[in-house]
Parts: structure tokens; sequence; C-alpha cells
């Protein structure tokens, strides 16, 4: 375990030993928001008390059914499909993952360990490597496992695949000699690898990047069904960022759907603690739902209130005389508040880190019913 994550696990140990519970501090940051203030924070929800904690050997690997594995280390997942000849790594993702030298640069990962696990003395005739999307931070640490593969299995076939928008920001990144890929498409890829288990690869594009794809494993006779999407839901969790740096929030509204329509168990969403089921999948598009109504109703209200900063700005005598941002500023802010305060109420002792994210989130949506909707 890294020392930063010890030191997070610590905390949050420390927070849990002190007493703070998030329905308890919810009320608290309720009363504070009412008067004007800050929310100083609340505790984490139940569902993801104890903090995870990872393995001596730098990660936690699950199987879900008969060779579909995911490999996590608390902050990023990736997935590894296996079979008597084949071998599916999808993603490389950095984080906690790389092994550093004195100098904290790269030098490994323990992925190449996870591999090593799960393949035992299997010799693999073909090996295909899927870039979920064009994000380093999930496919950074290919060229170790890239490199690793070459070595252990020389006479199998190596393939990249990915969605063809990957490549120009690939070639434009400041990575020489990443691998790129080898396989491009941008429609429905389908990989049969036995009777009862295949692989479905599809382009999502603009819920979070143009090179997005979900990777879908039916549920059969063998086992459950999974779907691998990455920086979309967080099983748990609210989207950090402006829900995640969304490129396109219709594509992004519309993707809750499309995964739940998937007749899956397991939801692998490359990211924080724990890999998801269908009830967070339903989660997450709830969190959305409410989202969108108490966006609309802090717009209703900003929009229906005189704000001072409107006649500060139409004002000669004052020193934003003119200055339209001041205006959108506080227009965006008043409807923020009162999203903000709503979704807090709703969420924040149901999903982490609802009331450090939430302003970002609020933010988004006011502006996309003001300008998309």
């Amino acid at each position: 375990m890294t020392r930063s994550l010890v030191i997070i696990v610590s905390l949050l140990l420390a927070a849990l030993a002190a007493g703070f519970v998030c329905e308890d501090e919810l009320a608290k940051c309720l009363k504070r928001i009412d008067k004007g203030k800050k929310c100083q924070g609340l505790p984490l929800p139940d569902n993801l008390l104890p903090p995870v904690t990872v393995d001596a050997k730098g990660y936690n690997l699950t199987e879900y059914r008969k060779g579909v594995y995911s490999v996590g280390e608390s902050q990023y997942f990736m997935m590894i499909v296996k079979t008597s000849s084949q071998l599916i790594v999808v993603d490389g993702p950095e984080g906690n993952f790389l092994i550093r030298d004195a100098n904290g640069v790269p030098i490994g990962t323990t992925l190449t360990d996870a591999i090593k696990e799960i393949a035992g003395d299997t010799k693999f005739k073909r090996i295909k490597i899927i870039y979920s999307h064009q994000h380093y931070d999930h496919i950074g640490a290919v060229p170790f496992i890239y490199s690793y593969l070459e070595t252990a299995y020389p006479k199998a076939q190596i393939k990249i695949l990915a969605h063809s928008a990957i490549l120009k920001p690939l070639i434009n990144g400041d990575r020489p000699g990443f691998p790129l890929p080898t396989v491009l498409f941008d429609k429905k890829k389908v990989l049969k690898l036995r009777r009862n288990l295949k692989v479905i690869i599809k382009p999502q594009c603009g819920g979070h990047t143009p090179s997005d794809l979900i990777i879908h494993i039916p549920k059969t006779s063998g086992g459950v069904g999974v779907a691998y999407l990455v920086d979309v839901i967080f099983p748990r969790w609210a989207p950090p960022y402006n829900l995640a740096i969304v490129t396109d929030i219709h594509e992004y509204i519309e993707l809750h759907s499309r995964i739940l329509a998937l007749d899956i168990e397991v939801y692998i969403g490359g990211h924080f603690t724990h890999v998801g089921t269908y009830q967070d999948v339903l989660a997450a598009k709830a969190y959305l739902e409410d989202l969108l109504a108490a966006s609309a109703e802090g717009l209703a209200v900003s929009s229906s209130t005189p704000l001072p900063a409107f006649f500060d700005v139409m004002d000669p005598s004052s020193r934003w005389w003119g200055n339209l941002s001041h205006f959108v500023k506080d227009f965006t802010e008043a409807g923020v508040a009162v999203c903000s305060r709503i979704m807090i109420e709703k969420w924040g002792c149901r999903l982490g880190g609802v009331d450090i994210w939430v302003d970002a989130h609020c933010e988004s949506i006011i502006n996309f019913l003001r300008l998309d909707n």
C-alpha cells in the first residue's frame, strides 16, 4: 500500500473511531447551509465503511465467473478475461498499480503480477488488449503490460483494439513509443471465446470521451452478466468533478438507461473503491434524475429572483458596471445553491462525495438546461 493510501485509510478509520455518523452530520450540514454557510463535510455513508484495503501484493483480484476477473487497488479497476487459449486485458491503469523507483519514476506495474496469477501455466495463442478510452490514467501502464506479454508469450498473436476516435489523441500525446491500436473500429465487435462466453464491444461516443467503449459480457449458463464502462458511473460514489468531465450530457443521461438494458449483475466502472451491481447503476440513474429536477428548480429560482448583481451591472456608479460576468456568476450561484441544498439532503448519506462535488454537478446541469435542452 502506498504512503498516500495509508494516510487516507488512517484518516477514514480515525473518523469512524471518533463516532462521526453521516446522518447526524447531515443535519448539522443542512443547518449551516440554511444560515448561508458552507457545509463542513460529511462522513462516508455506511455502505462505504470500513474503507477498502488492498492486499499486500498490491492489488485485489476477484473472479465473477469462470475466467472473468476485476483487478483493483482502491482507486482504479480493470478487467481480465481468460480462456484455455486466449487472454483479454481491458485497460492498464496507472494509479497505485505503478511500481516506481527511488526517484518516483515508473519502472513497472503490479498488473503483470495479476496477469501471471490469472494465467498460471496457460500458453496463450491469442492476446488482445482493449483500450476503453483515450485517457492515460486508465491505459498508461500498457507499455509495461505489452512488453511483459511479448516476452512471456513470444508465439502469441498480440493485438490492441480501440475505438477509431482514439488514434489522434494518442498520436498527439506526449508519450513517444506508446503502443498504438492495431485494430480500430467504430461499430459493434463481438469476440467469441467459447460456447458460453463472448465479449461484446460497443462504441459509445460522448458520455465521457469520443473514444468510449462499453465492454459487455452477456449472462449465460456459464455465469453472470458483466458490463465495463469507465468514468461514467462510480458505484457507491458521486461522480467527481463536473460529472466526471462529461463531454455530452445528453449522451451521459442516455447511457444510464443503456447500461440498465443490459442483462448484468456486475458493473465495473474503472474507479474508486468498489465494483458495482445492477442496483448501483439504478442508484446512479436515480441520482441523475434527482439532479435534473433539482437543477430545474434552482434555475427557476435564479430566473425569477431579482439578483443584486443585475442592478450592479446596470449602475454606472458601481464597480461592476457593464461587467456581465459578474451577473452570470451571481445568476449561476443562486441556482446552484438551491440545487445543492436539495441534493445534499437527499443523497449526502447515500453516495460518497456528494457534498464535495454537488456544486459542480448542479452547475453543469443548470447550464445544460439553459443552453442545450
